[in-house]
């Protein structure tokens, strides 16, 4: 497929939620007329009409492939193939059509692709609280990419709109990318929920500890950017301290076992790259030991 449409061809967006009115908005300002947004309900649609710009119209998704060939689909996950069956059968044709999802690649809108559309993948990495947040967050940051050349050619030219850089993944590698990305995002919720736990355990409230470990985490993302992981690893494992990460296992025993299961694991895991760093292997083997034995509370 080489389907490509100039800029100034409309576009409609499918969803009313954060990534689609942010999105919707922020290529609205920089170039790409947004001719119509469809969702589950007609005060859904005109809200989020409202918020992109104000010649767009709110929409049925079965009306949109009379109203623009160029289609980015911001649903959940569970929705994308439904929508893309609502477009095929009301006749999108020879189009374009990315959807937002990190988890799935380009091959769920098969039906739409049957029909000549060239389809693609635009999934931004980042974490949005609300659609007005979006507007300043999706920019300058790093999008997932991946389908048909034309598809994939549009998804490079919005990245492009929005000050961005993109990596291209493979159809059958999404798993892997959005794993990762989550790790890094709610992963790192779930870390420090635990850490403010054992902030707790030690007497301490959760806001007063948050405002503690916020300029440590600050200061270990900047040392990994500028340091790379190997280099910015520091603490007990790294030194091959097994007394105090005893210590540490030890002051857990009130703690639900998932959040010392989550230590361990997490602990294992920072063992395994002091291991790259040159931890001598008898300290290794002793850590190893230390935490994979221990059965944790009750």
């Amino acid at each position: 497929m080489t389907t490509e449409y100039p800029a100034n061809e409309p576009v409609a967006i499918v969803g009313t939620g954060r990534i689609a009115c942010a999105i919707g908005r922020l290529l609205q300002l920089r170039g790409e007329p947004i001719a119509a947004v469809a969702g589950r309900s007609h005060d859904r649609s005109s809200r989020a009409a409202a918020f992109i710009g104000d010649k767009v119209r709110p929409a049925e998704c079965g009306d949109l492939p009379r109203l623009a060939r160029r289609v980015i689909i911001a649903v959940p996950d569970s929705e994308i193939a439904g929508v893309a069956e609502t477009l095929k059968s009301a006749g999108l044709r020879n189009g374009l059509a990315l959807h937002t999802s990190g988890a799935l690649g380009p091959n769920v809108l098969a039906p739409l692709r049957d029909t000549g559309v060239s389809c693609g993948v635009l999934h931004p990495m980042q974490s949005v609280a609300s659609a007005q947040e979006g507007v300043r967050q999706l920019t300058g940051i790093t999008y997932g990419l991946g389908g048909d050349p034309a598809a994939l050619a549009w998804s490079k030219q919005i990245t492009q709109l929005l000050d961005s850089r993109w990596l291209q993944i493979e159809d059958d590698r999404w798993g892997s990318y959005h794993s990762g990305a989550v790790l890094a995002s709610n992963g790192l919720i779930a870390l420090v929920n635990i850490s403010l736990r054992l902030f707790n355990a030690a007497g301490i409230e959760s806001k007063e500890a948050l405002e503690a470990i916020t300029p440590l985490i600050r200061t270990t993302l900047q040392n990994i950017t500028q340091l790379g992981v190997e280099a910015a690893l520091t603490g007990p494992v790294a030194r091959g301290d097994i007394d105090t990460i005893a210590l540490h296992l030890a002051a857990m025993a009130d703690l639900p076992v998932g959040m010392v299961s989550f230590y361990q694991a997490v602990s294992l895991q920072i063992l395994a790259i002091a291991r790259l760093r040159g931890l001598p292997e008898s300290h290794s083997r002793q850590l190893e030991n230390l935490l994979t034995s221990h059965a944790g509370p009750a």
